[in-house]
């Protein structure tokens, strides 16, 4: 019973660390020490030998398509297709037959995730970018303060 509670507990947390932007190894790491704790299983074998084992193979059997995919984004970008004129142009031309309220529906009944283009000032106001942080209040040396992309972590 606390095992299936700990699976349980493991997806709730994977769902709501990915809604809030988490980084994927921090978040799948999280959820197997959940899971291990709540399963009373060694948490360093957990790890070492049951996740990484996982992830290797996972990887091993999915290297075509990640090839693919790098392969097909790399001849997009020396080609420059992705930024094609005739791709831009045949969209846009779509696109302006209709209103955005009727893209919207559109793209919804499809389940397509879609958002607008942002102006920069948009950004700097919008809920998501600030709920997680993206955009940071920044004190600046005359002692204004302004909102500003978070710096990088790696930064």
């Amino acid at each position: 019973m606390q095992s299936t509670i700990g699976l349980i507990a493991a997806f709730a947390l994977l769902m709501w660390m990915i809604m809030k932007g988490f980084s994927i190894y921090l978040t799948v790491f999280s959820c197997a020490l959940v899971v291990a704790v709540t399963c009373q299983m060694n948490i360093y074998d957990t790890y070492k030998v049951h996740f990484m084992t996982g992830f290797t193979n996972f990887f091993k059997n999915n290297f075509l398509i990640f090839l693919t995919g790098t392969l097909l984004a790399k001849a997009m970008d020396i080609t420059g297709a992705a930024n094609s004129a005739l791709v831009v142009d045949t969209l846009s031309k779509e696109f302006a037959k209709h209103t955005m309220e009727e893209i919207e529906g559109m793209f919804a009944r499809a389940d397509i995730a879609y958002n607008q283009v942002q102006h920069i000032k948009e950004v700097l106001e919008d809920p998501q970018a600030l709920e997680n942080m993206y955009i940071v209040p920044m004190k600046n040396n005359d002692g204004t303060v302004t909102k500003q992309p978070a710096p990088s972590a790696s930064a």
